[in-house]
């Protein structure tokens, strides 16, 4: 396996993993959209991936592969730069400049097999190289999720690599990681 960070020539393979059929249908656009989840779900898979489609150049993430194909996929942005954030009550007062960690997606296939621990490690280690002080994470409080439920990451992969809960309310919860970028 080779973790690397999202280039122009991945876009294809990433737009082939996200048609996967264990992928769903957001291809990664949830936290684009400022709509109400109740709307959200009844979204449409392929006027979604139209959209990324149109806007891969706007994604920041590290993939994972495996040969050609992408089988893991970790995204990461500005935390500021989405509204969706604030609207779902998850991003605290903290650092302006700091970077969040939305999705976190394996495929079915590849899980059990550390995809998820090294996008999470790569991704860590190239925000804090870029001078990233503070990482954010979104995930959800049980011990215990399916697959489906754990599209942000599960919450012991965050807790082992330093990341401590600043937000405990709802169905997400805010971890915040402030590591050792170099500001």
């Amino acid at each position: 396996m080779d973790v690397q960070l999202l280039s122009p020539d991945r876009y294809g393979g990433l737009l082939e993993f996200f048609d996967r059929p264990d992928q769903g249908f957001c291809f990664c656009r949830f936290w684009e959209e400022d709509v109400p989840n109740e709307t959200w779900v009844h979204g449409e898979a392929s006027a979604h991936r139209a959209a990324r489609s149109a806007a891969m150049d706007r994604l920041e993430g590290v993939v994972a592969l495996e040969g050609a194909s992408v089988i893991g996929w970790l995204r990461f942005a500005p935390a500021a730069s989405l509204t969706k954030l604030r609207t779902q009550r998850l991003e605290p007062v903290g650092d302006a400049a700091a970077y969040a960690i939305l999705c976190l997606a394996v495929a079915s296939d590849a899980r059990g097999r550390g995809v998820a621990s090294a996008l999470l490690d790569h991704a860590i280690a190239a925000l804090e190289a870029r001078g990233v002080a503070e990482i954010h994470a979104y995930p959800r409080p049980e011990a215990a999720l399916g697959p489906a439920e754990v599209w942000t990451g599960p919450r012991a992969a965050f807790e082992a690599r330093g990341f401590t809960a600043v937000r405990c309310e709802g169905r997400r919860w805010t971890f915040t990681r402030r590591g050792t970028g170099r500001q």
